[in-house]
């Protein structure tokens, strides 16, 4: 009985395993933009204190992007307060990487933990947003 027990409980481990397995093949994943590539954004602060707030955005094809609006700000984590806003920035493509590269620097005024907080990242083309990024934090970085 016990040995039954066993092998029955083992055949509908496989049959629950294999069924498992087999929805995760019919499912489909949808691209997570519809004309981004890629997104990265980054925040560093030099010895001095200032602060480089970096966002780069590779589009999918060179045409796929018109120009792309930045909202982005400086947060002091142990405060939670913003020291510096980027609002509807403006980022033309760099014809040269075909990426639209937002770089912006601020001075710092007190040491302490800082991160980039992006709020959005909007994508136009023709004048129509086609993708929107964000919310998204850069990692911590000590001044």
């Amino acid at each position: 009985m016990k040995k039954r027990k066993i092998i029955l409980s083992t055949v509908l481990a496989i049959v629950l395993l294999v069924g498992a397995l087999g929805m995760a093949e019919a499912a489909e994943i949808a691209p997570l933009y519809a004309a981004v590539n890629d997104a990265k954004i980054l925040l560093s602060i030099s010895k001095d204190g200032t602060a480089e707030a970096y966002i780069s955005v590779m589009p999918k094809n060179k045409d796929a992007i018109d120009y792309v609006s930045v909202n982005a700000c400086i947060i002091k984590k142990s405060t939670a307060s913003t020291v510096k806003t980027w609002k509807n920035f403006r980022v033309e493509q760099n014809p040269n990487t075909g990426k639209f590269n937002f770089y912006e620097t601020y001075q710092l005024t007190a040491k302490g933990t800082y991160y980039l907080d992006v709020k959005s990242v909007k994508c136009y083309k023709n004048g129509k947003v086609v993708d929107t990024i964000g919310p998204l934090q850069s990692t911590s970085t000590v001044y």
